[in-house]
């Protein structure tokens, strides 16, 4: 196997891991959305996002990962208004 095709198979492990992690992250999203709508919560919650990207801050590549969870952010604030 050459080294391209080998890395390539390691990203493919990974982001069948990454898949169900964010299916089931969109999964428990819907029950948020349910659980604010029922109790007349509003959707946003900048404390909550500013507090998940704190906890990014220690990763090396940090800046990506926080591009990525604003746009996760976004998605799941659409998944909640549903």
């Amino acid at each position: 196997m050459d080294a391209l095709k080998e890395l390539r198979t390691k990203i493919d492990s990974i982001d069948d891991k990454v898949f169900i992690l964010l299916n089931e992250r969109f999964t428990i999203t819907s029950e948020v959305g349910k659980y604010k709508k029922d109790n007349s919560k509003v959707v946003l919650n900048l404390d909550r996002e500013n507090e998940i990207l704190d906890r990014i801050s220690s990763f090396e590549f940090d800046s990506e990962i926080k591009k990525l969870y604003k746009k996760l952010f976004e998605i799941s604030k659409d998944q909640q208004r549903k």
